[in-house]
């Protein structure tokens, strides 16, 4: 993945941004991931539903959304559906594999070399409408929760919307992530849990 690109030195990060997957974030093994081709059963049904409209009506500020699946549930399927319709509407987007980009920015880290991250992060907090993909307990310590806090800190206070996946239960992510993100990320996203019985939370 690489979302960082080069631009006159006047210009804004997004000032020539080129919408296509790959300047999104959105790597060639999830291309194939929209709403349309995700198999769906009456129950999923009306998730799909749900999610198509909210991509279809976003207006910046929105409510972001927090997708809720175990292992194979769709839930990065649905997360990449959303931006590419996002994408299809102009809107600015950014998607990440969260634990592949903390163990990469990690190393750069253990490298002295910090300017990537900095430089990816203030993209993060920039773009109209991120996907933190599939966010795992075992990754959670103290310097990757100072790194998502951060991210949705900013996001949170210029009304950047945010979606996010993960395999985890709320009492799960709470224990692995801590309270101060669960208390950071519960007033401004809406909940679909996709396991036996799928179902939206306000």
């Amino acid at each position: 993945m690489d979302f960082i690109k080069t631009y006159d030195k006047d210009d804004s990060p997004f000032t020539k941004y080129n919408y296509t997957l790959g300047d999104a974030g959105i790597e060639y093994s999830d291309r194939d991931k929209t709403l349309d081709s995700f198999k769906t059963n009456e129950d999923t049904e009306k998730i799909i539903d749900f999610c198509r409209n909210w991509a279809y009506e976003y207006a910046k500020g929105d409510e972001g959304l927090l997708i809720v699946g175990k292992s194979l549930s769709g839930k990065s399927h649905i997360g990449y559906g959303i931006i590419r319709i996002l994408l299809d509407r102009g809107v600015i987007c950014i998607c990440v594999k969260t634990s592949m980009w903390l163990q990469n920015r990690l190393l750069d880290f253990s490298l002295h070399n910090i300017s990537r991250l900095n430089q990816e992060k203030a993209f993060l907090k920039q773009a109209d409408v991120i996907l933190l993909d599939d966010i795992r307990g075992q990754d959670a310590n103290e310097w990757t929760k100072s790194i998502i806090y951060d991210i949705l800190a900013s996001r949170k206070t210029f009304g950047k919307t945010t979606l996010l996946t993960t395999g985890l239960s709320a009492k799960e992510f709470k224990e692995t992530w801590g309270e101060d993100l669960v208390d950071l990320i519960k007033p401004v996203t809406r909940t679909i849990k996709l396991n036996t019985k799928p179902y939206i939370k306000n």
